[in-house]
């Protein structure tokens, strides 16, 4: 079970020195298990995903360490091969920016980068041009324990995240909020069918982090992408899910230099993709069959998934002359009732139906 906590900023530092970082749940978790997977060491990986128009940076993938990195009392490096590798392949197949890594102090007591972090992630900037790079730092606090903690091997600590932001010309960092999108990102999901991470499973490990203010304003300031907001999330992945059941070779690639969202499926007849467009859903999505425009699909200011997928269904069907040769071997002709499961989007504030 997984704990947020909101930390109140300190009164003697300005609000413009905060910064916020959007991620979904599942990526807060893989970190908070990694963690607790080395909780007398340091630990650490690597963040992958864009920066928003304000300069705010949005993860969507998390790699944890790879098989040859090396974990130390007060040091961690990674396996560099392993970042080269899926790093490329996040690059490659969705378009992610390498945005930041993050590492662990686990019982040390220091949350925030210390002089040689500080120093390497300037190095960084200097070395590869980078504008901005973002560090996370994990923290381990000791929680009680019963007297067989030991024997069942039980990581009862409490995991605590913490963000900073390192900028080019800036000598000291701004420390960041977390805007924590539900679930598991949709992206980091088609990466673990890849191996390019490990596969999810929702948090057994307690984390705590300051959060951002979730007023609507804020909220759209931080976005650069309609996909990088709760609602937006929640859509694509539900989106995801029903063209998974129905098509294959689905991926999604993100354009990191406009915003433009790019979704990849096939048939047995064609290879298909949906351009969605930075400003959907006020502009609709392009509907594209072997590289040709096929036709737009509209979507309206408050889209419901299974709408959209029907409409998606329906203009591949009519396209292909319909039936069992759309999908893959193993599925028949949907039914209107196996377009897509509803999923209502939650009823939290912060959750919109409409995607502004």
């Amino acid at each position: 079970m997984t704990v947020h906590a909101t930390t109140g900023q300190p009164t003697d530092t300005p609000a413009e020195e905060f910064f916020t970082v959007s991620i979904h749940q599942s990526e807060v978790d893989r970190i908070a298990r990694w963690v607790a997977n080395h909780p007398d060491c340091e630990t650490g990986g690597n963040l992958f995903g864009f920066w928003t128009h304000g300069g705010a940076p949005a993860v969507q993938l998390t790699l944890g360490p790879g098989p040859g990195a090396d974990h130390q009392l007060t040091a961690f490096f990674q396996d560099v091969d392993h970042l080269r590798t899926h790093g490329r392949r996040a690059q490659e197949l969705y378009g992610l920016q390498h945005i930041g890594d993050w590492h662990s102090h686990h019982r040390l007591g220091l949350a925030e980068p210390s002089g040689g972090d500080a120093s390497t992630t300037l190095r960084t900037l200097q070395t590869n041009g980078f504008e901005r790079f973002v560090i996370f730092i994990a923290n381990i606090s000791d929680e009680p324990r019963d007297r067989g903690w030991r024997r069942r091997r039980e990581f009862t600590g409490l995991v605590r995240l913490n963000a900073f932001l390192f900028e080019r010309g800036r000598s000291t960092f701004r420390r960041g909020r977390f805007l924590v999108l539900p679930e598991e990102s949709p992206i980091a999901h088609s990466a673990a069918q890849q191996g390019i991470t490990e596969p999810y499973a929702p948090g057994s490990v307690r984390v705590r982090l300051p959060l951002a203010s979730r007023t609507p304003t804020q909220s759209a300031s931080h976005a650069q992408g309609w996909y990088s907001r709760p609602a937006g999330t929640e859509f694509l992945r539900a989106v995801d899910t029903a063209c998974r059941q129905q098509f294959t070779d689905c991926r999604i690639l993100v354009r990191s230099d406009d915003g433009i969202l790019r979704y990849e499926f096939a048939t047995r007849k064609s290879d298909w993709e949906m351009v969605f467009p930075a400003a959907f859903p006020h502009e609709p999505a392009e509907l594209i069959r072997d590289g040709k425009r096929f036709k737009p699909i509209e979507a309206g200011r408050t889209p419901t998934p299974d709408d959209f997928c029907r409409q998606i269904l329906e203009s591949v069907h009519s396209s292909e002359s319909g039936g069992p040769s759309l999908g893959p071997p193993d599925h028949g002709t949907p039914s209107d009732q196996d377009l897509l499961p509803r999923e209502d989007l939650p009823e939290e504030e912060e959750r919109r139906d409409d995607l502004d």
